[in-house]
């Protein structure tokens, strides 16, 4: 039997058994699925090899001889792994390697379905979704952005209203990047571009009742990765809020979150040599010196004045965007009381 990627999404008893290589998953996959390789990458490379010079029967036949090889071995740990519960098996396009697997189950009297489509089908889901879920002829998907100086602590609100149970999506944790030169410092590795929209795309399926969703403004890149341009377009036309917050805060606020142990200035380091240019030669200069002192502060506080601001004008620059609302943010707690009691106020629903 196959399921399509709705049946996949809503039937959440379901294991998904992803057969594709390590690699394939790596670059994306389902968010639940599992990744466990029918092939790996140089069987697959000679499989697709065959397929190309020899034709569909040569390449079969070398897959059915390489699964013949592995295959007591390969199932004894998939079926551990099972462990009885009913399974969906999806491979790139729901093709030979997924329907394999599925028959192999069946026989032996596991309840195993085949993904219709593939991974291919459910990539056709995301992009549909969040072209059309934030298209401008959809009002029921209203954003109400969060803008503001480096340092106002933007995230710290986002993070407090989504305590409160109000629906929110923090875009700079689905990259795990804080969206500037410096917003890798202190995290792993990005995920790749896929993995991202899969987590945006969870994330607003999670909300997909709600009339508006608070998010934090971002430019189209969020370090490695780039939000899809129909969000961006509603960030445009949605709600959109103006933080501030003095200079001695917001110093204080990305010391705690990008430097919090004041030990090791190198991360700094590395990035202030990466963007020496535009910072000019002079002001990087006296950076690394502040750094080696140990005036970790000074040295935050010259980057919010001399690069961060100069770079959030500049983006500004001829932007004809208005805000719907403006607040202080010196306690994060009495900040969301506001944007509460703003919302009670303007909200209308779609």
């Amino acid at each position: 039997m196959k399921l399509s990627i709705q049946e996949i999404l809503t039937r959440k008893e379901l294991s998904i058994i992803d057969v594709r290589t390590r690699q394939e998953y790596l670059q994306g996959s389902l968010s639940r699925a599992v990744s466990f390789p029918l092939f790996d990458e140089e069987e697959r490379a000679r499989i697709g090899t065959l397929y190309k010079q020899e034709g569909r029967v040569p390449a079969t036949q070398e897959a059915y001889e390489i699964i013949a090889n592995k295959m007591p071995h390969w199932l004894d740990d998939l079926t551990n792994k099972i462990r009885g519960r009913k399974v969906a098996i999806m491979c790139w396009r729901g093709g030979m390697r997924s329907e394999s697997v599925v028959t192999l189950l069946r026989a032996i009297g596991y309840e195993a379905d085949q993904v219709e489509g593939g991974y291919k089908a459910y990539r056709g889901v995301i992009l549909s979704c969040l072209a059309s879920c934030f298209a401008k002829d959809v009002s029921v998907r209203k954003l109400i952005t969060l803008y503001g100086l480096t340092g106002t602590g933007k995230t710290l609100i986002l993070k407090e209203l989504q305590k409160r149970g109000l629906p929110v999506i923090d875009l700079e944790g689905l990259a795990n990047h804080r969206g500037s030169a410096f917003g890798h410092i202190g995290l792993g590795e990005q995920p790749t571009q896929q993995w991202f929209e899969t987590r945006l795309f969870d994330a607003v399926r999670e909300f997909e009742q709600s009339p508006y969703l608070f998010v934090e403004g971002e430019s189209q890149r969020i370090g490695s990765l780039f939000l899809p341009a129909h969000f961006m377009e509603s960030m445009q036309r949605g709600y959109k809020i103006f933080i501030r917050s003095s200079l001695e805060k917001r110093t204080e606020r990305i010391l705690s979150e990008y430097f919090p142990t004041h030990s090791d200035p190198t991360p700094f380091q590395r990035s202030i040599k990466a963007i020496e240019r535009r910072l000019g030669l002079q002001l990087a200069s006296e950076l690394h010196q502040m750094l080696e002192r140990g005036e970790v502060k000074e040295a935050a506080a010259q980057l919010l004045v001399h690069y961060y601001d100069k770079c959030y004008d500049h983006a500004r620059k001829g932007d004809k965007m208005k805000f719907d609302f403006g607040v202080d943010h010196e306690e994060t707690e009495e900040t969301a009381n506001h944007i509460e009691r703003w919302l009670s106020y303007c909200w209308t629903g779609p």
